[in-house]
């Protein structure tokens, strides 16, 4: 088993994660319908499960990935952030514990970008990050207030996610400029 990890590739891995990623996002977008959240859209019980499935996969590859890294901080926040997700897709929008898990995806999403910004001291990667404790500053403080607005609170999640991809992928281009 240690032979077959040790030969598959990163960039291998970064297009298995890119593909499992994106079938979960694409469904959310189709079925977007001024859907208060992507919770809503996710919480269907027919959708659950697929979504679930694909980001199981996704997490399977993320964390091969981030093992072949030999980077174990990311790696636990990465391991912290999965969990909450799962958590997430599995429980009632409305309820407590959601929202307890859906709290803990987007303070591991921030972690993992404030260490590793600190960790490659790149400048993109810091705008990146600027931008999503932008987006949590609203989300957290401005936008329960403008609750009723369905398309700007599903447009500020969506956009987190999108800008935590985009970290994610210029991440492994920094970790990996060498071998490109």
């Amino acid at each position: 088993m240690k032979e077959y990890f040790d030969s598959i590739n990163k960039h291998n891995l970064i297009i298995c994660i890119t593909i499992s990623y994106l079938i979960p996002i694409l469904i959310v977008c189709y079925l977007y319908n001024n859907s208060p959240n992507i919770s809503y859209i996710i919480s269907k019980n027919k959708i659950k499960y697929i979504i679930l499935f694909f980001m199981i996969v996704f997490g399977i590859f993320v964390i091969l990935y981030e093992k072949k890294n030999n980077d174990y901080f990311s790696l636990s926040i990465i391991l912290v952030l999965l969990f909450s997700i799962y958590g997430s897709i599995l429980t009632y929008y409305k309820s407590n514990i959601h929202n307890f898990f859906a709290s803990i995806s987007f303070i591991a999403v921030f972690i993992f970008m404030l260490f590793n910004t600190y960790k490659y001291n790149n400048t993109f990667l810091y705008i990146l990050f600027t931008i999503q404790l932008l987006l949590s500053i609203l989300q957290i403080i401005v936008i329960p207030s403008l609750y009723s607005n369905n398309y700007l609170f599903f447009h500020i999640e969506f956009l987190y996610i999108l800008i935590f991809a985009i970290f994610y992928f210029y991440l492994y281009y920094i970790r990996n400029k060498k071998f490109i």
